[in-house]
């Protein structure tokens, strides 16, 4: 009876000490979090990452890079989330880890950046009509439709909300430059259009000359 008492008392020691210890080695506060439409590459230690663009108050202006992750919350870009979280902070982690572990509490908000954008037709149509858009020359308009490759292509960005459309014609064939003494090159020239996919506003435009060699 006395071994079991003694025994029990030890037991009692091991786990208070062990409480103790946890609650000493954590410590724990909540915390609202800002996060943006879309990460960045950023430098952690000897290697890159992407990271989170974080405001720590409505008030602040400019994003920062955010190393950590968040324990419990799946990102999804293009949209701006405030959460609440809880920072953890640990007094002896492993090597080469952090002192602060975040955890999710809950989400208050997640905004889409880009509400009810215009489609991609809408998008072709607009530079249709501002003769933006450029297609192959003598080839006809069912052929373009069925060849993909004669097609503009366009991409849309949920992070700040615009169309990118690009589109090509090609030249006669030249011999300048570094394609004297071969077969010649082929000119292409690419006109590359941003466009805001809320107001239909054309935000910049880029046109390239790209020369591809021809081969026997």
């Amino acid at each position: 009876m006395r071994y079991s008492f003694i025994l029990l008392l030890f037991c009692s020691f091991i786990l208070n000490s062990c409480v103790i210890q946890k609650s000493s080695s954590m410590q724990s506060k909540k915390q609202v979090l800002i996060l943006g439409p879309e990460t960045k590459t950023c430098d952690a230690g000897v290697m890159q990452k992407e990271c989170y663009q974080v405001k720590w108050t409505e008030e602040q202006t400019n994003w920062e890079h955010f190393y950590n992750e968040i324990e419990g919350f799946t990102y999804e870009p293009g949209f701006v989330y405030k959460l609440l979280i809880s920072t953890d902070t640990i007094d002896n982690p492993a090597a080469d880890s952090s002192t602060l572990h975040y955890s999710l509490i809950r989400v208050l908000e997640k905004e889409a950046v880009c509400k009810n954008p215009v489609t991609k037709s809408d998008v072709l149509l607009l530079l249709k009509e501002k003769n933006l858009l450029l297609f192959p020359n003598g080839v006809s308009k069912s052929e373009i439709a069925t060849t993909l490759s004669y097609q503009p292509s366009a991409t849309f960005d949920t992070t700040d909300c615009t169309w990118t459309v690009s589109s090509s014609t090609y030249k006669s064939v030249t011999y300048e430059g570094e394609c004297a003494n071969t077969n010649g090159c082929t000119p292409e020239i690419r006109l590359t259009v941003k466009v805001n996919a809320k107001t239909l506003s054309i935000i910049n435009q880029k046109e390239e000359r790209i020369l591809h060699r021809n081969y026997e």
